[in-house]
């Protein structure tokens, strides 16, 4: 695979490192295997930019199995949230997860001593909360599905200084849901998105094969290692002796 060009910044997008995602109430299978490889992309980069997503929904959220009394891991047909008449969405049914103010939708401590110390070495970091609407799901950082309303995300990237990013390099779970919706929304926006493989996991085996393979679909580039990633952006971290 080619070397990515690096004219304009780079940033990295850490995608729902958060306590119910790696060892809660919907732990991602494998999870954990990923934290140390995920600390690294944080600490070892030469990003222009790092932001930081977090699923973060309310107690009633519209993907909770038990707010329709339903089975978790299934679809489900549920109302469109702004379609008159008998539109509906298929959503997955989940456990609840990553409900706002508790302790499993707060980032992995391991994530966030790592962006301290980006932090600390003047790498700008943001934040960015999706899933926040009661009615409609929200895997990608960008937007809500359907494309309902977006997030700031895209604003974040493109006013990006001293030079807007071209690049985005995507990390975190899970594969088949939230890291596939947001590295294709990435590439509709036209930017260089990366991912690599021992950066993040999926919920489920065939899902994932799918995810890689819609992603590959969008040109987004796909590394098997970290180091594969960081030799193909020719970008090491500066911090680093």
């Amino acid at each position: 695979m080619p070397a990515v060009t690096t004219e304009g910044g780079i940033a990295l997008l850490v995608v729902d490192m958060q306590h119910d995602f790696l060892e809660g109430s919907l732990a991602v299978p494998g999870g954990r295997d990923i934290l140390p490889n995920v600390v690294r992309m944080i600490r070892e980069g030469d990003w222009d930019l790092v932001v930081v997503t977090q699923d973060y929904h309310p107690p009633n959220h519209i993907s909770f199995a038990t707010r329709h009394g339903v089975e978790p891991f299934k679809p489900h047909d549920v109302p469109h949230p702004y379609w008159q008449g008998s539109a509906t969405v298929s959503q997955m049914m989940w456990p609840v997860h990553c409900v706002q103010g508790t302790d499993g939708a707060e980032v992995h401590d391991e994530i966030t001593a790592a962006l301290d110390e980006r932090k600390a070495w003047g790498t700008p970091v943001s934040y960015v909360r999706k899933g926040q609407d009661p009615e409609i799901d929200s895997y990608s950082a960008f937007a809500t599905n359907e494309y309902v309303s977006f997030t700031e995300l895209a604003s974040i990237l493109f006013s990006a200084q001293p030079h807007p990013i071209q690049t985005v390099v995507v990390v975190g779970l899970a594969t088949d849901y939230c890291i596939l919706s947001t590295a294709v929304d990435s590439a509709k926006f036209h930017l260089r998105t990366l991912v690599a493989e021992d950066c993040m996991r999926g919920v489920d085996p065939t899902s994932t094969a799918e995810a890689i393979q819609k992603m590959q679909a969008y040109d987004v580039q796909i590394y098997h290692t970290t180091d594969e990633l960081f030799e193909a952006i020719h970008r090491p971290s500066p911090f680093l002796g």
